[in-house]
């Protein structure tokens, strides 16, 4: 009995050990995964518009339209995305982030001060649309978002490039039917276009600054931030399932810790 008992768990080890180890939580892996990509697509969007504006400020007259829709677009997203990313952390943390001597309850609370500060998310949606409908800001920023894709050279990266363009086309068709609309059928697209625009230009940003990077230390970390965002906005599931592949979760450390990744790792967004 006892040869028996330990030739069945050399058995089991052996066949164990050629399995890839299971993620760990990966519930929890998916959430913080999308509480990252949040954060620093956030920091793209509002650092490039901070560059926009001292380009207008200085008398571009590109920048000066791009930057009319860029602020209303980075204000919208940024401060209602602010409340769901500061509640997801609390959730994580359960009752020690629901407590006053941690710091995530402030943070929740302070998650709502930007929307209050900045108008009602539902009104920036709709000064998306007028700088749409009277400023020529979707032709700005299509010119913008455009100049950054094109800049992306990284094949492993070109099905999140396509992505963007996809979703940036179908935004102009959605915009080119607003002027023949009803006042009510054309406010019910604000919304959903200026959060999906949003997505846009934040893609693109990511993308185009991970081809910097790989340029320049053959590190794919950004370039493979930038696809899972693209995935989890832009290309969702056609069906109920994760936003986010299985095998992706794995990359959820060096993403966090800015370790340098590999190319191989991009076919994990795919």
């Amino acid at each position: 009995m006892r040869a028996r008992t330990s030739s069945s768990s050399a058995g089991s080890r052996a066949t164990s050990s050629t399995r890839s180890p299971p993620t760990p939580l990966p519930l929890l892996r998916a959430n913080l995964l999308e509480m990252l990509l949040d954060g620093e697509a956030a920091a793209s969007v509002v650092l490039n518009a901070a560059a926009v504006f001292d380009r207008a400020d200085a008398g571009s007259a590109a920048d000066i339209r791009l930057l009319r829709i860029m602020t209303p677009l980075a204000k919208a997203w940024t401060t209602a995305r602010a409340r769901v990313v500061t509640g997801e952390a609390m959730n994580v943390r359960g009752g020690n982030g629901y407590v006053e001597e941690w710091p995530n309850a402030r943070l929740l609370r302070d998650g709502y001060l930007g929307a209050i500060w900045e108008g009602a998310t539902n009104v920036v949606a709709l000064d998306v649309q007028r700088a749409v409908l009277r400023d020529g800001g979707l032709d700005a920023l299509s010119v913008f978002v455009t100049e950054r894709l094109d800049r992306v050279t990284e094949p492993a990266a070109k099905p999140a490039v396509d992505g963007v363009r996809t979703a940036l086309v179908d935004l102009a068709r959605i915009a080119g039917r607003w002027p023949a609309l009803a006042r009510a059928e054309r406010e019910l697209d604000a919304r959903p276009v200026a959060d999906t625009l949003y997505h846009v230009l934040a893609a693109s940003l990511l993308l185009a600054e991970g081809q910097i990077l790989r340029d320049r230390r053959d590190d794919h970390r950004k370039l493979l931030a930038g696809a899972l965002y693209t995935r989890r906005w832009l290309l969702p599931p056609a069906s109920p399932g994760p936003f986010f592949p299985a095998k992706s979760l794995a990359w959820l450390e060096a993403l966090a810790d800015w370790t340098p990744v590999r190319v191989g790792a991009l076919a994990v967004a795919g």
